[in-house]
C-alpha cells in the first residue's frame, strides 16, 4: 500500500474559470484540492475542478470521503452539483462547512430553481451534512483532525488545517492579509505545517483593496511567519495568463526557495509518519 500522503491540485484559479492556450500551463479550473492516504480522503472546496476529481474517485473510491467547503462563492462550489461521490452514496461521505445558515441549506440554495434544473434530492440520501464552528476541532474519523478559523473575506470564509498521517496542510484561500487579529490567528493555525496553500488572488501589480485576496508577497510573508515547510500560492487571478504566472514564479524563486505556484494537475507527496486507521464507523467529534 502507498504510504504517502498525496496532495493534489484539481483547480487553482480564483473568481471564475478560464480557458484557452494562454492558460494551459497552470490551468483554468477553480478551487479544488484533495488529500489522500490509503482509504482516507479529504477534499477542500468543490470549484470547477471537482467534477474531474469525482470521476477519478469513482475509479478508486476511498473508504471514507470528507469534503470541506471554505465558503459558498461560486468559484468554490460550482462543481458541487456535478461531484459524482455526492450522488452515488456508495461510500461514507461527509460534506462539512461553517457557511452561515448551515451546510444543507447552502446546498439547497445552490441547487434551487431557476439556477439549477434539479434539487438536492438527487444527492445520495446517506450524505452527511455537517455544520462546523471556527475555533472548534472537527474529527470526521479517528485518523483525521480538522481545525478551522475565520478568514478575512467579504461574506465570510473559513481556513482549514487538516492533519492526516502525521502530516499537516493549511488551506487558506480567499484571505486578505492586513487585519492584525485575523492574520495572527491564521498564522497560529498554520504554525509548522508541512504545506500551506495560501491565497495570492490579488491581480499582479494591481492592488484592489476590499476584494478579499492577498498579494503574492503578503501570502509568502504569512507562510514564512507560520514556519510552513512548503508554501503553495493559489487562487490565481483570471487575468493572470501563463506568461504572467511564469514571471511571478521567477520572482517568487528569488525570495522563497520553499514556495511555488500551484498548477492544476500537480501532486505533492509527503511520507506518512504515523499509522492511520483505514476502517472505522461514523465518528464526529468536536461539533
Amino acid at each position: 500500500m502507498d504510504s504517502s500522503v498525496h496532495i493534489a491540485f484539481h483547480g487553482v484559479r480564483g473568481s471564475r474559470p478560464v480557458s484557452g492556450a494562454d492558460f494551459s500551463a497552470y490551468g483554468g479550473a477553480t478551487s479544488c484540492v484533495s488529500l489522500r492516504l490509503g482509504d482516507e480522503m479529504v477534499v477542500l472546496d468543490l470549484g470547477t475542478g471537482a467534477p474531474s476529481l469525482g470521476r477519478q474517485i469513482a475509479l478508486a473510491p476511498p473508504e471514507h470521503l470528507t469534503v470541506l467547503i471554505g465558503h459558498a462563492h461560486y468559484d468554490h462550489v460550482a462543481g458541487l452539483p456535478f461531484f459524482q461521490p455526492l450522488r452515488t452514496g456508495a461510500k461514507d461521505v461527509v460534506l462539512a462547512s461553517a457557511v452561515a445558515g448551515g451546510t444543507r441549506r447552502m446546498v439547497a440554495g445552490l441547487m434551487a430553481a431557476p439556477f439549477f434544473p434539479v434539487g438536492p434530492e438527487v444527492l445520495a440520501p446517506t450524505l452527511d451534512c455537517v455544520d462546523l464552528r471556527p475555533g472548534r476541532r472537527f474529527r470526521p474519523s479517528p485518523s483525521i483532525e480538522v481545525n478551522l478559523v475565520d478568514s478575512n473575506h467579504p461574506g465570510g470564509c473559513t481556513a482549514f488545517r487538516v492533519e492526516l498521517g502525521g502530516r499537516s496542510v493549511l488551506y487558506a484561500l480567499d484571505h486578505q492579509a492586513g487585519d492584525p487579529r485575523l492574520d495572527a490567528q491564521l498564522i497560529d493555525l498554520g504554525r509548522g505545517v508541512d504545506l500551506a496553500i495560501l491565497d495570492a488572488g490579488e491581480p499582479i501589480g494591481a492592488r484592489q483593496s476590499g476584494i478579499g485576496h492577498s498579494t503574492w508577497q503578503e501570502a509568502v510573508s504569512l507562510g514564512m511567519r507560520m514556519g510552513a515547510a512548503k508554501i503553495a500560492l493559489a487562487h490565481h487571478a483570471p487575468a493572470s495568463d501563463d506568461p504572467a504566472l511564469d514571471w511571478l514564479g521567477a520572482e517568487l524563486a528569488d525570495v522563497a526557495d520553499n514556495a511555488f505556484l500551484a498548477r492544476e494537475g500537480q501532486d505533492v507527496q509527503f511520507e506518512a509518519v504515523c499509522e492511520t486507521a483505514l476502517r472505522w464507523g461514523t465518528y464526529h467529534a468536536g461539533l
